[in-house]
């Protein structure tokens, strides 16, 4: 028999996730945004200085 308090639309209560697995998950989360955020720095935002100071040195129009 079906519990009549259960519904089927209500969520299903899912165990804590194991700890180490959450601060793996983490740690990787953490690794993987200061590795994108050292290679826009090293290739992305030189190529930006560089078009912004050819920019800054082109005749200006009065």
């Amino acid at each position: 028999m079906s519990d009549p308090n259960f519904s089927r639309h209500e969520k299903s209560i899912d165990p804590p996730p194991d700890p180490k697995k959450r601060k793996l998950w983490r740690n990787l989360f953490l690794f993987n945004l200061c590795l994108t955020l050292l290679l826009i720095g090293l290739f992305w935002l030189p190529v930006k200085l560089a078009q912004l100071e050819k920019f800054f040195n082109s005749p200006s129009i009065d």
